[in-house]
């Protein structure tokens, strides 16, 4: 008996099952990661939030920023025929790197009134080659300027306080190689759960840290360092990890540790500790794992845990909390179907002040991490390649969450209903441009309604 009747292969596989990309997404994926590419309905080969743990990929390059697009072939061509070479490692492979972003914001908060900026920026920047084969050395600035945004509605965090542009050099590192390891100082980015970039406006955060990645053991991605100021993504400061959190008059960094076991390149354990000194220690856990039935028909089940508890001189109180959260995910041919669980204990929420959260439930407008919040979500995500619209690809979820009504942690209960859609071109002349639209509807019961509407235009560029 057939199970599926051929219209409906038809119009979910189409002429060809979709193949995996570069970059994918489909099921809970925490939003920090959703704005880092294009959705697409491939388990396989899945972004996560501890993909970036300590890996060194090929030739030590670029190991800080996982979303990297392809070079065009004629302008390193061009590059090649008109900068003279010095047969010098250090220049010779310098490389370069142009992202330019457009963002239109509009939020409008029921009761409040509207927020709304525009904005054009992002990076530009430039990494050598190595020296002997065991130093070099990387800079990148960040941007943010106004196109549009009137006074009174301030508020989007695409632009500075009163819809003021800003600039700043985000990176300025030093490496140093030894063996298949590598040990970073200076202004970077960092890539770990909790700590992170969270590049969801113009500009990503940044960090002055120390930190080692060790590649000596096969299928073990190990990093360890410390994070002693932060550049928040609207900001051109950098500050302490302490005032960031609130804790002024105080310089308190954050030491960290992070490790990930891959069993296969989609099945996998990691492990990130985060201890930010006499403030909060977060341990945060995940796993995941893919089952192929066949090339059309996928399954990923994945699982997470987060402690988190006041340590040393307590500066932000005493507390001490957990969170939890499972997921699992279905794949036929270019249509994912997903759905989640996530729960946060009662006695505190997750603090989060240094990047965006790895917890499923994630989303455009909300986390859904409140104390004592538990939420259900279900997702979709669809490839329209199989009809004609390659680079096509629409995700939606819903999260309905459920919070205590007495007692000193009590909130509104809320939900949530999110909706992407991506177009990235498969023309050579548009190579790296990526069209993103979205809708999100946050409704608190007997709150304020939010509704964000957005409209981005990214361009990555690396030669």
């Amino acid at each position: 008996m057939k199970l599926i009747s051929q219209p409906v292969r038809t119009f979910f596989c189409g002429v060809a099952i979709i193949q995996a990309s570069s970059f994918v997404m489909a099921d809970a994926i925490p939003e920090y990661r959703k704005v880092e590419g294009p959705v697409s309905a491939d388990l396989k080969g899945e972004y996560t939030a501890t993909d970036g743990v300590g890996a060194i990929p090929e030739s030590l390059l670029g190991q800080y920023d996982p979303f990297k697009v392809l070079p065009r072939k004629w302008l390193p061509e061009l590059r090649e025929k008109y900068i003279p070479k010095v047969n010098q490692p250090f220049i010779d492979d310098m490389k370069f790197s142009i992202h330019p972003r457009f963002y239109y914001f509009h939020r409008d908060i029921e009761g409040s009134g509207e927020q709304e900026s525009a904005a054009f920026g992002g990076e530009i920047g430039l990494e050598s080659g190595w020296y002997n084969d065991w130093f070099r050395v990387g800079l990148t600035a960040y941007t943010s300027q106004k196109v549009y945004g009137p006074s009174d509605r301030d508020g989007v965090d695409l632009l500075a306080p009163g819809q003021k542009g800003y600039t700043v050099l985000g990176e300025a590192y030093a490496d140093i190689k030894i063996s298949d390891s590598l040990f970073r100082a200076g202004r970077t980015r960092v890539d770990i759960p909790y700590i992170n970039g969270n590049d969801f406006r113009m500009t990503p955060n940044t960090f002055e840290a120390v930190g080692v990645r060790i590649g000596e053991v096969e299928n073990l991605q190990l990093g360890f360092g410390h994070i002693f100021n932060i550049k928040t993504r609207t900001s051109s400061n950098f500050e302490s990890m302490s005032d960031v959190a609130g804790v002024h008059g105080e310089d308190k960094g954050v030491s960290a540790i992070s490790m990930r076991y891959n069993f296969s390149d989609d099945n996998y354990i990691a492990l990130s500790e985060q201890y930010g000194w006499d403030m909060f220690n977060t341990l945060y856990v995940e796993g995941e794992k893919l089952i192929e039935f066949s090339d059309s028909v996928l399954v990923r089940f994945g699982a997470q845990f987060t402690d988190q508890r006041s340590v040393g001189d307590e500066l932000l109180g005493d507390f001490s909390t957990q969170s939890a959260a499972v997921k699992g995910a279905v794949q036929y041919c270019n249509l994912t179907s997903s759905i989640s669980y996530q729960w946060t204990d009662s006695s505190s929420g997750i603090m989060r002040p240094w990047g965006g959260t790895p917890a499923y439930h994630s989303s455009i407008i909300q986390d859904f991490d409140r104390a004592g919040e538990e939420s259900f979500r279900v997702g979709f995500t669809y490839d329209l390649e199989p009809h004609g619209l390659e680079g096509v690809s629409v995700d939606t979820s819903w999260i309905i969450a459920d919070t205590p009504d007495r007692g000193r942690n009590a909130s509104s209960d809320q939900q949530e209903f999110d909706f992407t859609i991506d177009y990235r071109p498969s023309i050579e002349l548009f190579d790296g441009v990526w069209f993103r639209a979205r809708y999100a509807n946050n409704s608190i019961d007997g709150g304020s309604d939010i509704e964000d509407i957005r409209f981005i235009l990214n361009y990555s560029y690396d030669f």
